[in-house]
């Protein structure tokens, strides 16, 4: 799933009919939701925001947003390994830790 896939699923949640609608239900521009569309990011805020409105985890998105955004190759196939191969506590507990830019594997919960 996509940043932009998740826009959509708001669209739905909330039954609107165009980006204008989406962009000031979120907090954002227009040029913003064209971003996104384009393979851009979104804040931790408007994440927060899709989280309440479509009923998908927090961690998901912010997990989607990180794989999304990435540029390095092999971080971003770091990203993917860890949405495919490990658990829900411990991806959370990896995104959390990414947030603050310390991964440190060593204070899993999980380990």
């Amino acid at each position: 799933m996509s940043c932009y896939e998740l826009l959509e699923k708001v669209k739905d949640a909330k039954n609107f009919k165009s980006d204008s609608e989406l962009a000031g239900f979120l907090g954002i521009t227009r040029q913003s939701i064209n971003g996104i569309k384009k393979g851009g990011g979104f804040s931790k805020e408007v994440a927060i925001k899709i989280s309440e409105a479509t009923k998908i985890e927090l961690f998901e998105i912010l997990l989607i947003r990180e794989m999304q955004i990435e540029t390095n190759e092999k971080v971003k196939k770091a990203w993917e390994k860890i949405s495919q191969g490990l658990g829900i506590a411990a991806t959370y507990v990896l995104v959390i830790n990414t947030a603050y830019e310390v991964i440190d594997l060593t204070h899993c919960i999980l380990c």
